[in-house]
C-alpha cells in the first residue's frame, strides 16, 4: 500500500468496482512493482487483498491496467476456491489485434 494519497484513477476505479459489487478502498489497491512488473513475469497488474464481493471477503486481481479499466469500463468474474472467493476484473472495450 502506497503512503501517498490515491489519485483520481484509483478513486474512479473504486467507484466502478462498487457498481460491479466489489467493495474496496482506493487505499487498498496495489500494483506490481520493480522486476515483477516486467514482461518476464506472468502476474496480475493490480489487485487487493482487502476487498469484499457481495459481502464475502475476496482476493481481487486484474491483468490490465487501472487506466484502461477506468477508460473502457470493467466487468468481474468470481469463483470459490478452498473456501475463499476469487474475483478477477476484466476490461471492456477495444482489444488490440496482433498484426
Amino acid at each position: 500500500m502506497s503512503k501517498r494519497e490515491p489519485g483520481a484513477i484509483r478513486w474512479k476505479l473504486s467507484e466502478l468496482l462498487a457498481k460491479a459489487g466489489v467493495a474496496v478502498s482506493p487505499y487498498d489497491l496495489w500494483t506490481q512493482e520493480g522486476f515483477y512488473r516486467s514482461r518476464y513475469h506472468d502476474l496480475a497488474r493490480w489487485g487487493s487483498n482487502h476487498a469484499t464481493y457481495e459481502g464475502r471477503k475476496c482476493h481481487l486481481c486484474c491483468w490490465d491496467t487501472m487506466s484502461n479499466c477506468v477508460r473502457y469500463g470493467l466487468t468481474v468474474a468470481w469463483w470459490e476456491r478452498d473456501n475463499h472467493t476469487m474475483v478477477e476484473v476484466y476490461r471492456k472495450g477495444p482489444v488490440k489485434e496482433k498484426a
